[in-house]
């Protein structure tokens, strides 16, 4: 009987939030999930062909779609574990303040936890924004290109962090505007929650972009070593 009780809630539960306007409350939370989950995939991966792309364009060769995704296939298992800690951090951040709403504690540490945890994965970025770089220039294995990366602080890890700030500014003033989609949803206007949720997977899209060519661009003339003929 009690099992039975579980289900029915489960289900209950599962009901209530795929319905109309409780989908469209939920929509930006459940987007920005699948915007980790995502970017974590696919994003490893399309973050291997733009880097190889940009290193050409920077370098002045022929920049090759067909040639740069040959290249970045084989070594997305790679780019998929060297993402993971980032993705790992990005997934906690996700679901820590449904977590922390049914915890007793006080109203300051529950709005700081959060972000400490932004925070602490802005850093891990910054840590690990090369490694992409050396899987895919350097085809170094995963575990080289994580025993390399420190190697790459002490010129590199200044610009990072910059870059990091920077394309977190960019989708700071959307990412807050869609934890208000309660509150839009709630006085009228729920299809609002979709323009939202379209949007914040535009622009984070475009942060991608732009995050991955400033890595390239600033491996290729700070960090790695020009006098070695790598290229």
């Amino acid at each position: 009987a009690e099992q039975g009780m579980d289900s029915l809630s489960i289900s209950t539960t599962v009901e209530d939030i795929v319905r109309y306007p409780e989908l469209l409350r939920r929509l930006p939370a459940l987007a920005a999930l699948a915007a980790v989950v995502l970017g974590w995939v696919l994003g490893s991966l399309t973050a291997g062909v733009a880097t190889r792309q940009f290193a050409d364009r920077f370098r002045g060769a022929p920049v090759r779609a067909s040639l740069a995704w040959r290249e970045a296939l084989p070594r997305w298992p790679a780019l998929l574990i060297s993402a993971l800690p980032v993705a790992l951090v990005g997934l906690l951040v996700q679901w820590l303040p449904g977590t922390l709403a049914a915890v007793r504690m006080s109203s300051l540490t529950r709005n700081l936890l959060p972000e400490a945890f932004s925070l602490f994965g802005m850093l891990l970025t910054a840590l690990l924004f090369y490694t992409t770089a050396l899987v895919m220039l350097e085809r170094r294995s995963v575990l080289l290109a994580l025993r390399e990366v420190p190697a790459t602080w002490k010129p590199g890890f200044l610009p990072a962090f910059v870059v990091v700030v920077l394309v977190t500014l960019v989708r700071l003033p959307l990412d807050r505007l869609t934890l208000a989609s309660r509150v839009i949803v709630d006085r009228g206007i729920p299809e609002l929650a979709i323009a939202l949720a379209l949007a914040q997977a535009t622009v984070a899209v475009f942060a991608g972009f732009l995050t991955t060519g400033a890595a390239t661009l600033v491996y290729l003339t700070v960090v790695a070593d020009r006098e070695e003929d790598r290229w």
